[in-house]
């Protein structure tokens, strides 16, 4: 079964192209290398949408392919015994998709407070400055994603060129399969709230494409929030209530409350400067990256 996204009728307002400013107290980097950062970080994108093959292959496998086979609309009499509190419970398999993404690192700091400086930096030149905990006591730093490795090992190479020290981190997981009985009525909810758990990481993917290649205005990409926080709310509401004796429902709540926190965060940052607005898009995009990885990889396990 598709999934539907669920929107307002209201159009997203589409900002023309707002010139890049340079904002000071930037050190030695200026606007102009604000712009060659963000040039470099499209390089990824351009080599994907414009290589002979791998562009088609995005198109028709990624961009396309996950958003139509998440969920299966089958449904069958419940197996297993129901909860109390369904009327008319049903069981119906329902699948999480895998994950392939290439994020390029810039380095490995003991502290937040050690990788703030490198963050806030090449946030500010239009990468990510993405901090995410590494499990081991340490946090890395990280740029941007990118769909493909050779699309990655092309900006890699060039941040190289540029004295940073960046490398490439594979984002993976496989797909899960799960089962869910609930009321009849309410499957259909539940199922589009499964499957938009990956399709969001694919809508993020598009919007930082879109925000970089098509020159967006501010107010376009501050829209991407807040449409996406709109999504997330309502798709939450489909899961209340809604537990199973694994623990599957709650670690997707759990992901989603996740999603809401990024969303807001991003919603909230105040800067009317383009290539950092930009940043920002790509932090949000690997945020919740990580966040898909790590409740897929729990969900997993159970």
């Amino acid at each position: 079964m598709e999934y539907r996204r669920r929107r307002k009728n209201t159009r997203r307002r589409r900002g023309g192209y707002q010139a890049y400013s340079a904002a000071g107290g930037r050190g030695e980097s200026g606007g102009g290398f604000g712009l060659l950062i963000l040039l470099l970080l499209m390089g990824g994108i351009i080599y994907v949408l414009f290589a002979t093959s791998v562009g088609s292959w995005l198109t028709e496998n990624v961009f396309g392919r996950k958003h139509g086979g998440n969920t299966l609309a089958t449904t069958e009499p419940a197996g297993a015994t129901p909860s109390l509190s369904f009327s008319n419970p049903q069981t119906q398999k329902m699948h999480f998709s895998g994950l392939d993404m290439y994020a390029l690192r810039l380095g490995s700091f003991e502290s937040d407070a050690e990788a703030s400086a490198l963050s806030a930096s090449v946030r500010a030149l239009g990468a990510a400055g993405c901090i995410i905990d590494n499990g081991d006591g340490s946090v890395s730093v990280f740029a941007s994603a990118y769909t493909t490795e050779a699309g990655a090992e092309s900006v890699r190479k060039r941040l190289v060129e540029q004295g940073y020290k960046a490398e490439i981190v594979p984002f993976a997981c496989e797909p899960v399969e799960i089962e869910v009985t609930a009321e009849a009525e309410r499957l259909d909810g539940i199922a589009e709230a499964v499957g938009f758990s990956f399709g969001i990481i694919n809508d993020l993917n598009n919007e930082v494409i879109n925000y970089d290649t098509a020159e967006r205005g501010i107010e376009y990409g501050k829209a991407i929030g807040s449409e996406l926080l709109e999504n997330i709310r309502s798709l939450r509401s489909a899961l209340n209530g809604v537990h199973d004796g694994r623990g599957v429902m709650d670690a997707l709540d759990e992901y989603y409350m996740q999603l809401t926190a990024l969303v807001t965060a991003f919603n909230s940052a105040e800067t009317q400067n383009r290539v950092e607005l930009s940043g920002l898009l790509k932090n949000l995009q690997i945020g919740a990256i990580k966040a898909y990885t790590n409740m897929l990889n729990a969900v997993a396990d159970m």
